[in-house]
Order: C-alpha cells, then sequence, then structure tokens
C-alpha cells in the first residue's frame, strides 16, 4: 500500500515538473475561441423551409413505423394466444417461447422509440 502512494506521488510530482514552464520560458496566452454567430442554415446549407419540412418527413415517418410496429405486436398476440390455447397445459413448444421473446423484442422497441420521442 505505502509502495502504491509513493509510486503515485512520484508519478504526479513527475507530471507537474515536466507540465510547468522552465526559467524564462513563458506560455503563450491562447485566447478562448468562441463559435462563430452564424444561423444554423449557413452551416447547413439548408433555409428553415427546408429544415422544417425533413423533420415533418421524419416524424411521419417515425409515426408509420410506430403504427406498423403496433401492429404486427397485436398480431403475434393474438397467435400466440391461440397457440397456448391450442397446446396441452403441461407442456409448450419451443416456438411458444421464441413468439414469447419476439413479441417482448418489438414490444420494447416500441416503449424505446415512444420514450425517445420520435429523435
Amino acid at each position: 500500500m505505502k509502495a502504491q502512494i509513493g509510486l503515485a506521488f512520484l508519478g504526479s510530482l513527475l507530471l507537474v515538473v515536466l507540465c510547468r514552464p522552465h526559467q524564462g520560458q513563458t506560455v503563450p496566452v491562447v485566447p478562448p475561441s468562441f463559435p462563430a454567430t452564424t444561423a444554423p442554415a449557413s452551416r447547413t446549407g439548408l433555409s428553415a423551409d427546408q429544415r422544417a419540412k425533413m423533420k415533418s418527413q421524419r416524424l411521419r415517418e417515425a409515426f408509420r413505423k410506430l403504427k406498423r410496429d403496433s401492429e404486427r405486436l397485436a398480431e403475434g398476440s393474438a397467435q400466440l394466444k391461440e397457440i397456448i390455447q391450442n397446446s396441452n397445459p403441461h407442456t409448450y413448444s419451443i416456438g411458444t417461447f421464441k413468439k414469447a421473446e419476439d413479441l417482448e423484442k418489438l414490444a420494447r422497441k416500441i416503449k424505446n422509440r415512444i420514450k425517445r420521442g420520435f429523435r
């Protein structure tokens, strides 16, 4: 333990000695650079109308995917219900577990998409 503390002290001492300027040497002061105060349109090359239209298209596409996935989830849950009703009460097939796992993944995907807010 003492060896580790001593080694850490030597390392920090060496870092301080190497990083400070030598005698007579000055460290140049670099002024902080601030980002240019230009409009975002000039950085992307798109106007505000074009950006709004693109955002609207992304939102429509995300909502379309959400509706499609929710329909798939509803169909899959109906299929799983039918599989379970037609199966033996003492044993279940591997397909039943696989179907349930697939539905869980799809439900998580839908939940995360809603949580992110269509970003």
